[in-house]
């Protein structure tokens, strides 16, 4: 009974509660639940025994119908809503977890193979984007930093070790501030002019490069202002191993300079930058360190990258991967910068070097660059650096494996497996299309474009025009030119299938609009020809503006064939033409076949009939009078 009341309780709370789609999917070596908040809530993670549960600070109703679509019960056995605030997710196994939180305000718990010991402490959560906080290095000299390094969401995230700190760390830091405060440049406030006595030498930190070893190492000068960063000539291969060479008595600042260098080099640049946040310096170096920290997950505007991009090779190759990209003055720098990156992320820069120079216009000093690049070493892993050069395509099976380390790579692996299974004349199947979907909510702008114009073009090569339909009117609401362009390629389509299939499709597709205006008259006119008006007329309503002179004259045909000759009288007013002139001749005539004619005269009685009439009377007469006489006697 007691039980039953709880039900009655929480019902009600969970119908009146904001709801919240859970969404999952099977990634090589975890489980990911995503849990899509429309407005994110304070929110806790705990372990009871073989469960998880989320606790939120308000009632959510959670949508459950899908969860375990794409996934199979090897990790996550059940989900069950036990309370309005509450998700319970138990698991099959002994695994551990981590969060993050996306960038439209989801949350994703990712599930591990692997020891439960090894969870995060999950409290309160930081919010996104906030300040992060590292404790001294004295006090966790091993282990994960604590509390955890809030992280942006992206996909490089791994955990952050600690380094060793020193005892006199919190004095070190002031005075190292203390002396940098009048040298370095401010983060936005560009160079600093400092007064200087006639005859006076400039400071230390004002660092002007030779105009012979700059044009030796195969770059262009630089300007005289410009202050090129202590490491714009090292290699990231060497960055890898920055952090062993800081003696152990440098402050805290430059341990961390040099675990954010070793982050960028293998590739965790989001992890690298809040390592920097953390550790906040006002000097310009630190500015392009953050800068290029970000450069390693997205092309973001990097203003003193771009600055700097002629300081050297690694610099240039950071500001043509930044978007804006910066072209360097020569393709030589690039081929030098991706000769010194270390292996696991070369593939990743050489792919985005080249596309920064085929969006330029480039193409031949592209492909220098693969050349160079592939010339230098062992063809690259399958990482998409050639899709754009006319080469032979992965194979799906390459593409499948980016896709299923979910690399930065796996958006892009993904839209190409799917049209190089269009381009097979295949259908796709319906599992790639689901791990498309997926990945959606982790991408934005362009590369989210260009995956969901492949998913609606697999859906049209599938025939499920329907669905295609209402996707292509999702896209409408915030990219309209790629609506236009996927409602084209869909009426196209259609219009392609055998007459049966076409008029089936059309009335299934009556509520949806035909973008363009000849392709609409073109389905109309087939409807026309197919003896279905009625259709012909419902496409031709669906048009946006005025009509074509096309659309007036089909409209003025299929009133003459339903017998409307004064509305195709109308609808021809203004139009000059032959075939005008040959509807309103057609409408003229059917108004003038309906005139009735004039009744016929009355028949003239001939002579002979008025003979024979008199006659007749007169007979009639002679013998009213004989009956008469009778009849007296």
């Amino acid at each position: 009974m007691i039980r039953l009341s709880i039900l009655f309780v929480i019902v009600p709370l969970v119908a009146s509660a904001q709801e919240a789609a859970v969404r999952t999917a099977e990634h090589q070596g975890f489980t990911r639940v995503a849990i899509d908040y429309s407005a994110f809530p304070d929110w806790t993670l705990a372990r009871e025994d073989t469960s998880l549960v989320l606790s939120t600070d308000r009632a959510i109703a959670y949508d459950l119908s899908d969860v375990f679509r794409r996934i199979d019960r090897d990790r996550v056995a059940d989900f069950a809503q036990n309370s309005a605030n509450s998700l319970t997710i138990d698991l099959e196994c002994d695994c551990r977890f981590e969060t993050f939180r996306f960038p439209n305000g989801g949350l994703a718990i990712d599930i591990f193979d692997g020891p439960a010991s090894t969870d995060p402490t999950l409290e309160e959560p930081e919010p996104e984007f906030a300040e992060s906080r590292i404790e001294p290095r004295f006090e966790a000299p091993a282990g994960p930093i604590a509390p955890p390094v809030s992280l942006l969401p992206g996909l490089l995230t791994r955990n952050v070790s600690a380094p060793p700190r020193s005892e006199d760390h919190e004095d070190r830091v002031a005075a190292l501030r203390s002396r940098l405060q009048g040298d370095l440049l401010a983060a936005s406030g560009g160079v600093l002019e400092s007064r200087q006595e006639e005859g006076a030498e400039p400071g230390a930190q004002y660092r002007a490069e030779e105009t012979e070893t700059r044009d030796g190492r195969g770059y262009s000068s630089v300007p005289p202002q410009i202050v090129c960063p202590p490491f714009a000539e090292d290699e990231l291969q060497d960055w890898m191993t920055a952090r062993r060479n800081v003696p152990s008595t440098e402050s805290d600042l430059t341990w961390m300079t040099a675990e954010a260098q070793r982050m960028i080099a293998a590739g965790m640049g989001i992890e690298a930058a809040r390592l920097l946040e953390a550790y906040p310096d006002p000097g310009s170096d630190r500015q392009i360190l953050t800068e290029l920290a970000y450069l390693m997950d997205d092309s973001i505007e990097a203003p003193a990258v771009a600055q700097a991009a002629e300081c050297g090779p690694l610099m240039s190759l950071m500001a043509l991967i930044a978007d804006p990209p910066v072209l360097p003055n020569r393709v030589a720098t690039i081929v030098s910068a991706l000769q010194g990156a270390p292996e696991p992320v070369r593939p990743f820069l050489e792919r985005r070097a080249m596309s920064s120079l085929l969006a330029l216009g480039r193409e031949e000093e592209a492909t220098i660059l693969r050349n160079a690049t592939r010339s230098a070493g062992d063809d690259p892993q399958p990482d998409l650096a050639s899709i754009a050069m006319e080469d032979a395509p992965p194979s799906s099976d390459e593409l499948q494996a980016i896709v299923s380390r979910r690399t930065p790579e796996a958006a892009e692996a993904i839209r190409v497996m799917i049209e190089n299974i269009l381009d097979a004349g295949d259908s796709v199947p319906v599992s790639v299309l689901d791990q498309a979907r997926a990945l959606l909510p982790e991408i934005t702008g362009l590369e989210k474009d260009r995956i969901v114009r492949a998913v609606i073009l697999a859906e049209i090569a599938g025939a499920r025009f329907e669905k295609a339909s209402d996707e292509i009117r999702d896209v409408a609401t915030h990219t309209p030119a790629l609506a236009v362009d996927l409602n084209r390629h869909l009426f196209e389509s259609v219009l392609g299938l055998g007459d049966a299939t076409f008029l089936r499709q059309m009335m299934r597709l009556s509520d949806h609009p035909i973008a363009d205006a000849e392709l609409r008259l073109e389905i109309a006119s087939r409807a026309t020809r197919l003896h279905v008006p009625d259709l012909a007329i419902s496409v031709l309503d669906r048009g946006i503006g005025l009509p074509l002179r096309g659309e007036k004259l089909l409209r003025a045909q299929i009133a003459i064939s339903k017998d409307e000759p004064e509305r195709s009288e109308t609808l021809l007013a203004g139009i000059e033409g032959e075939d005008a002139e040959e509807l309103r001749q057609q409408a003229t005539a059917l108004i003038a076949s309906r005139i009735p004619e004039p009744p016929p005269p009355a028949p003239v009685l001939s002579d002979t009939v008025t003979a024979r009439s008199s006659r007749l009377v007169e007979d009639t007469a002679a013998l009213r009078e004989q009956l008469s006489q009778i009849l007296s006697e």
